[in-house]
């Protein structure tokens, strides 16, 4: 069995991707859809519901992290290839649960495109201090991938595709 890691920036579509390959039986799960999975978090590790309305100053003192506890029991319950989508501030503590990680990269330009797309289910990225603290946070993300040397994929290219090269 194959446990299958895709990270990228809000407004990568990693969401997107996933349901696209749940819909075709793949045993596909975008991480924000499994409730025990992740939480926010401030400096001292109190749990707090995310604020739609959140602004730099909120996100500054907030993290969404992963329970990686949970996650190692969730994929030891996998029986088969298991590929899950999804970001994190913890993300790097993930990685040895993971056979692969792959990361959907994408130009800022169509990250705002995205994230300011009414059709746009999660809601975070919907201010502009939260599009302002994704663009800003792509880059140093991007060089973070490049040095655990995780594979890139191109963001633009359709699920099947993006399917193709995991």
């Amino acid at each position: 069995m194959k446990k299958v890691l895709v990270i990228g920036t809000p407004g990568s579509g990693k969401t997107y991707v996933s349901h696209s390959l749940k819909e075709k039986d793949i045993n596909a799960h975008d991480a924000d859809d499994i409730p025990a999975l992740g939480r926010w978090i401030d400096k001292k590790g109190a749990t707090f519901s995310f604020k739609a309305d959140a602004d730099q100053q909120w996100l500054d003192r907030h993290d969404f992290i992963w329970d990686v506890t949970w996650l190692t029991q969730w994929l030891s319950e996998q029986t088969d290839d298991v590929f899950l989508f999804g970001i994190a501030s913890n993300y790097l503590e993930t990685l040895p649960l993971f056979d692969q990680t792959y990361c959907l990269r994408v130009d800022r330009n169509i990250i705002a495109r995205r994230l300011r797309d009414p059709s746009r289910e999660n809601e975070f990225g919907n201010n502009e201090d939260q599009l302002k603290n994704v663009l800003n946070w792509a880059d140093q993300f991007y060089l973070e991938c490049s040095s655990h040397n995780i594979i890139f994929i191109d963001a633009t290219l359709s699920p099947d595709e993006i399917y193709k090269l995991l």
